[in-house]
């Protein structure tokens, strides 16, 4: 899943939440609504981490070794 469809799913949730529904249903949405914020962070807590190693992989050779950012961006001449 790429950040752009996280973003759709996540305004899916956002509307199923603000409709009208049963306080029992509220809950039951809330409860899934809560799982996908953890994913949606998760996923955009790897996406900087990815490219925080890039960046210091284009920075530093040495840098670049250790946390093995060459897999990210292949490696530099």
């Amino acid at each position: 899943m790429t950040l752009i469809e996280l973003q759709k799913v996540l305004g899916d949730r956002i509307n199923i939440t603000l409709s009208d529904m049963t306080p029992e249903q509220k809950k039951i949405e809330n409860e899934k609504t809560a799982l996908v914020i953890g994913v949606a962070k998760q996923m955009v807590g790897n996406a900087n981490t990815i490219l925080k190693a890039a960046k210091a992989g284009t920075e530093s050779k040495e840098l670049r070794e250790v946390i093995g950012a060459a897999y990210l961006i292949g490696p530099q001449k």
